[in-house]
């Protein structure tokens, strides 16, 4: 008989109790590549086998339920009965004997099994029904695969099969051959596994893999991870081989190809040795896409440059991807250099850029602050930052010019007016009493001592000055210093003589004569009045 289809991949024994001619049929009826044992147990002494099971049950049961005689009849009726189921055991055992001397055993198709015991044929024809059932299992059968699976995984090695022996093209050995073959258009690693784990192969764990990783290593096959991201043989995880899908190649490559990628690869910025070039290439794209990014913007800047050759090679994958990088290489790195040094052209105008918008932000109100603005909406329009000749120096010299004239110009105002104010405190009496050592701490605890700013020599410094002053607060300064004087004043006054007090004047608003006698009048009323305590100052 012919196991079924789905039964193959494993061993069976088929046990028959018949005459030889059903057992022999039914062998024959088996295929020759069956792996199922026959055993035939010869129809021999049925009857007498069954008699003599009855009789020893028999006997058994009897002595169970006569228990212990306590008489001499009932002891030699006992021992009548041990007689009798001590014939029944023997016969039994003669019988089975028989039985067991006469089984036979044979392959499917009548392939005879020797033995001199049933356990010797047994074990025989196991033997024999293994090498059916795992019928390619000899080729693999070599010392080595493991080696083979370590080269490759470690470093990639192209030439890892060297390890069992083979130095020709990775496809052409038997089992890559036969694992290619099998992988077709696409196989997932599980799917390889369980086909060649099973019959007709039983091959080691070491053996698949070590073909697989091989292959993977010499470009004979491309691997995909459930992501759709190129893995190679050095960054393929053993536990995530069974995830992995599998393709051939249909591109061959060179160890000069792979060279000039790899080289490719590390211009661009990502590390890559030997056997990454797979895996690597895709970051080196995404890489090189981001540098052509930094080379322009949002506006000002022109827009990023196009990446047309980036993204043909982003949609090939394995060997066809290599093979175009190589060819495009030189090209590729062209456009890079270019990249890389509008790159840097974008940073550096970027910075003016942000100088010139802060700048200008400071010269509103100035004469030349909505010219500055036409033109700094004029590039910003135009996207021209990275034009030639440079349009932002032009306009970041005319607006730091613009603030430091100005500045300079409340400096000087700020400047008069303090001279003025000191001119006037050295010509008050009190002022005179006190020692100059004396003027100048006053001076200096009012702040009103050092005038001198640093100079406006730099872009940074102009910004820098006017960020800590604007114009407005020049003004204010200036408008301060009569006040800050006059507080200068009281001081000395206070030091002079403690027991001065202090009177405000009233300041009315003053229309006519009349008023002005009015005010006359108030002002002696208030100082006569507080005279009667003391000296007094005018505020």
């Amino acid at each position: 008989m012919t196991c079924h289809p789905t039964l193959i991949k494993k061993l069976y024994a088929h046990l028959l109790e018949c005459g030889d001619s059903e057992f022999n049929n039914a062998v024959r009826s088996a295929g020759q590549d069956d792996a199922t044992l026959f055993i035939h147990v010869p129809v021999l002494r049925r009857n007498d086998l069954y008699g003599a099971i009855v009789d020893y049950i028999a006997a058994e049961r009897t002595l169970e339920i006569s228990g212990v005689p306590s008489t001499d009849a009932g002891k030699d009726a006992k021992a009548a009965m041990e007689h009798r189921q001590s014939d029944a055991n023997r016969t039994k055992k003669l019988i089975l004997k028989e039985i067991f001397e006469s089984i036979q055993v044979q392959l499917a198709g009548g392939a005879e099994v020797l033995g001199d015991t049933l356990t010797e044929q047994l074990e025989n024809g196991g033997k024999k029904a293994c090498e059916r059932l795992y019928s390619e299992f000899k080729t693999a059968d070599i010392e080595g695969w493991g080696k083979v699976y370590d080269r490759a995984s470690r470093s990639a090695d192209a030439n890892a099969l060297a390890a069992i022996g083979h130095n020709g093209e990775a496809d052409k050995h038997p089992i890559c051959t036969t694992i290619k073959r099998f992988i077709g258009v696409m196989k997932t690693g599980a799917e390889i596994r369980e086909n060649f784990f099973s019959a007709p192969y039983g091959w080691p764990k070491d053996t698949v893999d070590g073909a697989l990783y091989a292959m993977l290593a010499a470009g004979v096959l491309k691997a995909v991870d459930n992501q759709e991201q190129p893995v190679d043989p050095k960054n393929l995880e053993r536990p995530k081989v069974g995830q992995t899908k599998f393709r051939p190649e249909d591109v061959s490559l060179s160890r000069a190809h792979l060279i000039r990628v790899r080289s490719l690869i590390n211009a661009i910025g990502v590390s890559c040795t030997a056997g990454e070039e797979q895996s690597k290439l895709g970051q080196a794209i995404s890489t090189a896409k981001q540098i052509a990014r930094s080379a322009g913007g949002d506006a000002p800047l022109p827009l990023p440059p196009q990446t047309t050759m980036l993204n043909e090679l982003e949609v090939l994958s394995g060997n066809a991807q290599l093979m175009a990088a190589y060819e495009r290489q030189t090209a590729i790195m062209d456009e890079l250099e270019r990249w890389k040094a509008l790159a840097e052209k974008v940073t550096v105008r970027q910075q003016q850029w942000g100088e010139l918008k802060d700048a200008v932000r400071y010269c509103k109100g100035l004469a030349s602050y909505q010219e500055l603005q036409t033109e700094i909406q004029a590039i910003e329009k135009n996207r021209s930052l990275l034009k030639e000749p440079n349009p932002v120096l032009p306009l970041l010299k005319e607006a730091i010019e613009a603030l430091r004239v100005a500045i300079m110009a409340k400096y000087d105002d700020f400047q008069n007016e303090h001279q003025s104010c000191l001119q006037d405190l050295q010509e008050d009496a009190t002022w005179n009493k006190l020692t100059e050592q004396r003027q100048k701490a006053l001076l200096a605890k009012h702040h009103l001592d050092k005038l001198e700013m640093a100079p406006l020599d730099s872009n940074h410094r102009v910004i820098d000055c006017i960020d800590n002053t604007s114009l407005e607060q020049w003004n204010d300064k200036t408008s301060a210093l009569v006040g800050r004087f006059d507080r200068v004043r009281r001081d000395a006054i206070a030091e002079l003589e403690p027991k001065v007090q202090p009177v405000s004047l009233p300041k009315p608003i003053i229309r006519s004569e009349a008023d002005l006698e009015s005010w006359m009048q108030e002002v002696r009323t208030t100082i006569s009045t507080s005279l009667e305590q003391g000296p007094v100052s005018l505020r």
